[in-house]
């Protein structure tokens, strides 16, 4: 009642509350403020700071909360964000990437990080999964920006277990008999994924040293671990020479495309390979519209910098496709219009049946495939599973600070 008086006298004109407050003894004012103030404090707190069902889900070291189906929640490190489901408030872009970079740089909060995921693994509430939806793609986009791609598929797959339109994920997996969503949950073995990422920690514009050259072998045996697979994705990740720009090359710069194979095991763990497809140059001028033709080499990609990505889970049959046409390739001529990067990559695309449309153009004496069409067409939705203008069940991501009226141009 004193807050509802309190504000009833704030609504009023400036004489009259000045009136009412200078005959207020202060004792009565001082309790008045107290009163309101302890109201709205208590208030607050109701709302943000208990989750759905009145308990708090857990609490790290430093007394802050992990929650879960909260309208607030705080994950380790991440600060605290609104729940997508009740808030518009944008889970994504650069602030999160860099808050998860800070996080997994330190092993204790990693865990912690890790510790909050599980948790969402066990939350049976079918209504509160779904509200997770959008978190899960945003933590997604974030961790594939940083090059975590096993971690960011299995955010991934998390929207298409969350998705009440679609809740059947069978079709994903039709050739692996005893799959098990269980499998694609987070656990203890997704922090040995950080072991060995030198470019992780970079700061944000740096790159590391030229991509090394592998073969055909390097890629056969990474995925050669002697462990039963249990569930298969793919990447394509094109590097404009200007992002955002519908611009073929840029001085030399003529940008890079790229795929990503991912195996997922029956013991939860999961083996991931970054690769494209280059000129083995003799010659500086090799592979250059001068010379278009020259040797090739495939180059291990893992810590290249990307504008835009889209992927999908794929079946053991898709993947073997990807790996023979790997097989193909290796030794065969580089051509800088006809059998080049992108045309390796389009070609794997294809084979996990993802479709790009539009990724041809020109440029001084040739024409083709190139990553700033094909970069453009993936900003501009122009790319689909299956069939014409569907788009279930594929990851897609591109840069966030290229300016949506760029799209267009």
């Amino acid at each position: 009642m004193l807050c509802y008086f309190l504000l009833h006298l704030m609504q009023q004109p400036y004489p009259i509350v000045f009136m009412a407050i200078r005959h207020i003894f202060f004792p009565v004012k001082a309790i008045i403020v107290i009163a309101f103030l302890t109201l709205c404090n208590n208030t607050l707190h109701a709302q943000y700071f208990t989750s759905a069902s009145g308990n708090i889900s857990a609490a790290d070291t430093a007394g802050k909360y992990l929650f879960g189906s909260a309208e607030l929640f705080k994950a380790p490190g991440l600060g605290y964000y609104l729940n997508p489901a009740l808030s518009p408030v944008n889970l994504g872009g650069p602030a999160l990437r860099q808050e998860l970079q800070a996080t997994i740089s330190k092993s204790q909060e990693r865990k912690k990080l890790m510790a909050y995921l599980r948790e969402l693994d066990t939350n049976d509430d079918k209504a509160a999964n779904r509200s997770h939806k959008k978190l899960f793609y945003n933590l997604a986009n974030a961790f594939a920006r940083l090059k975590l791609y096993p971690l960011a598929m299995k955010c991934f797959f998390k929207t298409l277990e969350h998705t009440a339109e679609s809740n059947n994920t069978d079709s994903l997996f039709a050739d692996t008999a005893d799959f098990n969503a269980g499998y694609l949950n987070f656990t203890t073995k997704d922090d040995t994924l950080l072991d060995n990422r030198q470019g992780l920690l970079l700061p944000q514009g740096q790159q590391l040293h030229k991509s090394p050259a592998i073969n055909y072998q390097n890629i056969i045996k990474t995925f050669d671990d002697g462990k039963k697979a249990v569930a298969y994705a793919m990447l394509i990740h094109v590097k404009q020479p200007i992002p955002g720009k519908r611009k073929v090359y840029l001085f030399t710069n003529s940008g890079h495309t790229y795929i990503t194979l991912i195996k997922y095991n029956n013991d939860s763990s999961y083996v991931s390979l970054s690769f494209g497809f280059y000129p083995k140059k003799s010659h500086l001028l090799a592979g250059t519209p001068l010379f278009p033709t020259a040797g090739s080499t495939y180059r291990n990609d893992a810590n290249y910098k990307w504008d835009e990505v889209t992927g999908k889970f794929i079946s053991k049959r898709k993947f073997d496709k990807i790996l023979a046409l790997t097989k193909k390739y290796d030794g065969l001529k580089y051509h800088l219009s006809t059998n080049n990067c992108t045309d390796f990559s389009l070609k794997a695309a294809l084979m996990a049946d993802i479709h790009i449309e539009d990724t041809v153009g020109k440029w001084p004496l040739g024409r083709g495939n190139n990553p700033g069409i094909t970069g453009q067409s993936l900003l501009q939705g122009k790319v689909y599973n299956g069939r014409p203008g569907n788009q279930d069940n594929l990851f897609i991501d591109h840069d966030e600070m290229i300016a949506p009226f760029k799209q267009a141009n």
